[in-house]
Parts: structure tokens; C-alpha cells; sequence
């Protein structure tokens, strides 16, 4: 029998997080060595110098982050993981960017995002941070979603906020020999 929750469960935080044992995860090279369109648009410039240099990003021309998620690249020596794109962290934390890349915005992020989408160019990408996916969920019109073949047991949610279901179609899925799939939704 399982004893009621005096206290609400929330997610841990990257730094609570015990580290996975090893072989929880795919090696990057295993699904970014040039053997899926879609990771050669959306990987990070760090897997994409090793995987496919020459690569442009087809997909994608601009990136938008939360403070925690770019604090993550920040603490491992990372500080433009995407510099082969354009590159903006909302955060009313950060006073400086470390990177002459990375654009630090501190307004509304709704409000960037309508004017980034008002902009000539290709799709934007909004990579983790569940709190900004939350705030941006009216302006986001696709979902691309990377599926592990593991069961972690916790984790980080998608997206924070009040329970709010919205549908969404699947319009591709591209398997990696890894078992790993990238999958992409629009929004009905």
C-alpha cells in the first residue's frame, strides 16, 4: 500500500539529479553521424563540427533558450552551443552575455518570439527549459521530439504550467539505427 503525498512531487533540479549510469544514454555520435537530415538542422554546433561540418542548418535560423537550460552548456564550458545560429536566452538574471553570439533579452518572451516570427528567415527553436516552452506555447506551431529507448523513471517535463491538453499531428518520424527517433508534430 502506498501512503498518501503530504507534499506536492516536483522534478528535481539538474544540480539534485543523480548521474545516470553509464550507458543510460545514446552516445551523440550514434545518432548525429550524418545519418538523418533532421539532426544535421538541429544539433548543437559542438555534435555538428564533429558530425557533419559542412553542414548548413536547413531547418532552423535562430534559437531561443531559458536562463537554466543555457546555464547547463555555461557550467560545461559551453557558452554558444548554437553559434551557427542566432542565438537568444531570455533571462532577467543575467546581466552579460559570455558570448558575443548569444543575445540576452529580458523582455516578454511571447512578445520576441511574434517579432523574431515576423522576421524573413527559417524556423525558430526553442530548446529545454520547461518554463519558457510554457510561456511560449501560444506562438509554438511544431514539436520536434527526440524519443530514448530508456525509462529513466524522472524528468524534466516539456512543459510547466496548468494542465491544458492541446492536439498535435504527427507529420514525420525519422529512426535512428540507435533506436533513438526524432519526431516531428504541428499543431491542429
Amino acid at each position: 500500500m502506498l501512503a498518501p503525498r503530504t507534499t506536492p512531487r516536483r522534478p528535481p533540479t539538474p544540480t539534485e539529479r543523480p548521474p545516470a549510469p553509464p550507458g543510460s544514454w545514446h552516445r551523440r555520435s550514434s545518432t548525429c553521424r550524418g545519418r538523418s537530415p533532421s539532426c544535421r538542422r538541429s544539433c548543437p554546433r559542438t555534435c555538428a563540427n564533429r558530425s557533419h561540418p559542412d553542414a548548413e542548418p536547413q531547418q532552423f535560423d535562430t534559437v531561443v533558450e531559458g536562463r537554466r537550460s543555457y546555464e547547463l552548456g555555461l557550467a560545461a564550458g559551453i557558452p554558444n552551443a548554437y553559434a551557427h545560429l542566432e542565438h537568444c536566452v531570455f533571462s532577467r538574471a543575467l546581466t552579460a552575455s559570455p558570448d558575443p553570439g548569444v543575445r540576452l533579452v529580458a523582455t516578454d518572451p511571447v512578445e520576441k518570439v511574434r517579432e523574431l516570427k515576423s522576421r524573413p528567415g527559417r524556423k525558430i527553436w526553442s530548446v529545454g527549459g520547461a518554463q519558457l516552452a510554457a510561456a511560449l506555447r501560444p506562438e509554438i506551431d511544431e514539436l520536434i521530439t527526440k524519443l530514448h529507448p530508456v525509462v529513466a523513471g524522472a524528468g524534466v517535463p516539456l512543459f510547466d504550467g496548468d494542465f491544458r491538453p492541446e492536439r498535435f499531428e504527427l507529420v514525420s518520424a525519422d529512426p535512428h539505427p540507435s533506436g533513438i527517433v526524432h519526431l516531428t508534430y504541428r499543431k491542429r
